[in-house]
C-alpha cells in the first residue's frame, strides 16, 4: 500500500478513542479480539517458531501478532509504515516490559542488515501490497533472512472471493489493482486500493528467491511456508 494512503486510513479517527486509545480489533489490549484474529494461525505459528527465534512481523500495526509470537518464545521486531501504530505498540511493550521492538518503515526499504531474522510473518497484508512492492519485498527478505530461514504468508485468494461474490468490478487486469474505498460509520469514505492476489501468483513471485514447503487451507484463506534459498 502507498505509505500516504496507509497513513490516511490507519491514522483516521475511526480507529481511535477520545482518550487516545485504539478501537476495533487493532488493540492488543482486547484479548478476545486478539484471540479471534490470531486464533486461525496460532497452531501454525507454534509449529514454526523455535525458542529465541528472531522474527520479523511485516505490517505489524499495533503488535497483535508480535506480542503473541513473543509469548511463544520469539524475539520479535514489528515493522509498519504508520507512525502512530508503531508508537502505540512500543508503548505497550514498554508498559508490559516486553522484548518486542517496533520500527517505522515500508516494504520498499526494509531497514535491516543481512541475516537479521530467522523467520518473517506476513499475515493478511498481501492484499494491500502491489505486485512491484511484493517483488521488492521478497528480494529484500532473501537477504535479511538467514539461509534456510522461513517466510510465513497467510492470505486469501481473491479469485475464490470474486467467484463467490459473482463480482470483480473495479479490477484493473493490467496492474491487479482493485479500486475501492474504505468506509467507517458516518465518516466520508477514503481511497483503499488493494491488489488482486491469488495463491498461485503469490507463489510465482515468492519462489523467485524462496522454495515453498507447504500450503494449507486455514479459516477463509491459506497458510504458505517458504524457505530462503539464500
Amino acid at each position: 500500500m502507498d505509505r500516504q494512503e496507509a497513513q490516511q486510513i490507519y491514522g483516521g479517527p475511526w480507529y481511535h478513542t477520545a482518550d487516545g486509545g485504539v478501537i476495533e480489533s487493532l488493540d492488543p489490549l482486547r484479548a478476545e479480539d486478539v484471540a479471534r484474529v490470531v486464533g486461525p494461525i496460532r497452531e501454525h505459528l507454534h509449529r514454526e517458531i523455535a525458542p529465541e527465534a528472531r522474527v520479523l512481523d511485516l505490517g505489524c500495526a499495533t503488535g497483535r501478532y508480535s506480542f503473541v509470537m513473543e509469548e511463544m518464545g520469539a524475539i520479535v521486531t514489528g515493522l509498519d509504515c504508520v507512525d502512530w501504530s508503531i508508537a502505540y505498540a512500543q508503548g505497550l511493550a514498554t508498559r508490559w516490559q516486553r522484548r518486542c521492538m517496533f520500527v517505522v518503515g515500508d516494504f520498499d526499504h526494509l531497514p535491516f542488515a543481512p541475516d537479521s531474522f530467522d523467520l518473517a510473518l506476513f499475515p493478511q497484508n498481501i492484499v494491500e501490497t502491489s505486485y512491484r512492492q511484493m517483488e521488492r519485498l521478497v528480494e529484500q527478505l532473501s537477504s535479511i533472512l538467514v539461509r534456510g530461514g522461513k517466510l510465513c504468508l497467510w492470505m486469501r485468494d481473491n479469485l475464490i472471493t470474486a467467484l463467490a461474490k459473482g463480482n470483480a468490478s473495479g479490477y484493473d487486469p493490467a496492474t491487479g489493482v482493485l479500486a475501492s474505498h474504505f468506509r467507517a460509520g458516518e465518516y466520508e469514505p477514503v481511497p483503499y486500493n488493494c491488489c488482486f492476489w491469488t495463491v498461485g501468483f503469490a507463489r510465482h513471485v515468492v519462489e523467485r528467491h524462496f522454495t515453498m514447503l507447504s500450503c494449507e487451507p486455514v479459516s477463509d484463506g491459506f497458510w504458505l511456508v517458504f524457505t530462503n534459498n539464500g
